[in-house]
């Protein structure tokens, strides 16, 4: 296991890092030891967290003081002074201050890369409202067999799947267009192909699944909760063929393609 070293850089050593700017710049000596010094206190905190997945993928010393440096360089305090320059004007100015600074700031340089590094996705109970108190996650699971579609429902299909489709919002399109790939709506070039961020793809996916569900409900409202189900479930791998594939008349919505 690695080891955390007791010693660590004089004053001087923090006074050049200032006065440069960054890691980077500093004599091969000087920064050593400020990179293993930063190195050591990030390794503490983590250790601290009682994570053992993060343990087994730590970076190197020298990527763990690059992201406290980053972290200080954009970060401000609320007055807009650089993390920087408080460091080395908190207190009493000299090495203990420091020092007691870089562990206080570490903490959240850690807790920062630990949320990006090791997201933890929280359970979500099959019965929780997405937006609406009768559409959950429950909703969206398939249902425990798949019969047959009656003919009035296949008809429906035929005939509604290009109105839903036309009916749909631009990025309603790009939504379902990407689903069909297999893509998450996080999907940075998913984000892009739109020009919207996460939230709004998965608040615009939410509200079309819901008007799906509200539709099929109103054309087949003597259909058990079951086949409403397997019918929505179908209706929009319909619609995701359609738009994908083309086989609608529509020019197919994938991303990198152009809406029609």
């Amino acid at each position: 296991m690695e080891k955390v070293d007791a010693t660590g850089p004089q004053l001087t050593h923090w006074q050049t890092w200032h006065r440069l700017c960054a890691l980077g710049r500093m004599p091969e000596t000087e920064r050593q030891v400020l990179v293993e010094f930063m190195g050591n206190r990030f390794l503490t905190v983590v250790r601290r967290l009682d994570r053992p997945e993060v343990m087994l993928r730590m970076p190197p010393p020298r990527d763990r003081a690059h992201a406290f440096e980053i972290w200080c360089a954009l970060h401000e305090r609320r007055e807009g002074k650089r993390y920087k320059d408080w460091l080395l004007h908190r207190g009493d100015r000299k090495l203990g201050a420091i020092e007691s600074g870089v562990s206080l700031l570490m903490r959240k340089v850690v807790r920062e890369w630990v949320a990006v590094e090791f997201p933890r996705h929280p359970q979500l109970s099959l019965d929780a409202p997405l937006g609406d108190a009768n559409f959950t996650m429950q909703s969206l699971l398939p249902a425990p067999s798949k019969d047959e579609l009656p003919t009035e429902a296949r008809e429906w299909l035929q005939r509604e799947v290009p109105k839903l489709i036309s009916e749909m919002m631009p990025l309603q399109r790009v939504c379902v267009s990407a689903r069909a790939q297999g893509r998450v709506l996080s999907d940075p070039k998913v984000c892009a192909a739109a020009n919207a961020g996460k939230t709004t793809l998965h608040k615009q996916y939410r509200e079309w699944i819901h008007h799906l569900g509200e539709t099929i409900l109103d054309a087949f409202p003597d259909f058990s909760e079951d086949e409403r189900l397997n019918f929505t479930l179908e209706t929009l791998h319909q619609v995701e063929k359609a738009i994908f594939f083309d086989f609608s008349a529509e020019k197919p919505v994938s991303i990198g393609c152009k809406e029609p």
